[in-house]
């Protein structure tokens, strides 16, 4: 919708053309991640200007269908450029910071990037903690096939396909059928520990509490550890969002093991996909320096990386943990 525009805006549009308009749009978000900082922020009130443009323009008739297209490009590149965009120009604070000194009540799409860019980063966060899920039971498929020169029987493939169609259904809200997916590979492998987990915890999704308390009971034992078990339900929790579990069961498997590095790392995960940055950010540096003492370079580097994303989003703000990453 068209927004008021204010003395500044009428007066880019009396400079120059819509074409010339557009001609610069295209040319600062050719800019982004070149080191052009704040000026970054031209960009907004310059798509203000031409989204009222183009509209009272429209309005008495005219045919801008070439600069539609040129406009719609440009912003879809904004759009996936966003997280860069607000690296650019500081961090979400300062973002959030520019739009509230707008002293209009409307503002465009294109003056919420951080929050696009934080919805990306936890879609991305998601997807990259079902991959390291897949990884690690990939992982075990191949030493077991190894083991079995190369063959790996019929259970061992039909458990890796069980965890994966339970934990994608069960994430999309198919509860009946990730608890079918289950049960059939129960049967392919009875009394295996992971898929156990994977039952009571769709039980409990399910509303079907006792019977998922009741499974718990009996399968924790089979783990070699409460810090192991409770990693476990801890990883499929936060698999499907639930991130309040999956911080409970962090917050266990610490209690039962003060040196736990994944479990700092699983509990950093849950309190960042939560909005929790600051405590997301110590958690991770926890994970760090507990995998550096326990020779977990891998763990290490993990826990590294989501600290670097959390501190470009953070932006400087002053509120921000004073962490330093283990060099």
């Amino acid at each position: 919708m068209a927004r008021t525009m204010n003395l500044p805006q009428m007066q880019t549009i009396q400079a120059g053309g819509l074409g010339n308009l557009l001609d610069k749009l295209d040319l600062l978000i050719s800019r982004i991640g070149s080191g052009s900082g704040i000026k970054a922020f031209e960009i907004l009130p310059l798509l203000d200007v031409i989204d009222f443009q183009m509209k009272e323009m429209q309005g008495q008739g005219a045919n801008l269908q070439a600069e539609e297209g040129q406009f719609d490009t440009a912003c879809a590149v904004l759009r996936k450029q966003a997280a860069a965009f607000v690296r650019e120009v500081g961090g979400g604070a300062v973002v959030r910071e520019e739009r509230e000194n707008q002293k209009s009540l409307r503002l465009e799409w294109w003056w919420y990037l951080d929050e696009i860019a934080a919805k990306k980063r936890k879609a991305a966060l998601i997807r990259a903690l079902k991959w390291s899920a897949a990884v690690v039971i990939l992982v075990a498929v191949l030493i077991t096939a190894y083991q079995l020169f190369l063959a790996p029987p019929s259970e061992v493939i039909a458990r890796y396909d069980a965890i994966q169609k339970a934990g994608d259904l069960a994430a999309s809200g198919n509860y009946t059928q990730a608890q079918a997916a289950v049960q059939k590979g129960l049967e392919a492998v009875p009394g295996d520990p992971d898929l156990m987990v994977w039952e009571g915890v769709i039980y409990g999704l399910q509303g079907n509490d006792a019977q998922a308390a009741g499974i718990f009971s009996k399968v924790k034992s089979s783990y070699a550890s409460e810090e192991s078990f409770y990693l476990t339900r801890s990883q499929d929790y936060l698999v499907i969002g639930q991130y309040s579990k999956s911080e409970q069961d962090t917050q266990a498997a610490i209690a039962a093991n003060p040196d736990s590095a994944r479990g700092y790392y699983l509990l950093g995960s849950a309190q960042e996909i939560a909005k929790d940055p600051q405590a997301a950010l110590i958690s991770y540096q926890q994970a760090v320096d507990l995998a550096d003492r326990a020779g977990d370079a891998s763990l290490v580097v993990e826990a590294k990386i989501k600290m670097g994303y959390l501190m470009q989003g953070a932006g400087g703000n002053s509120s921000s943990p004073q962490v330093t990453p283990t060099p």
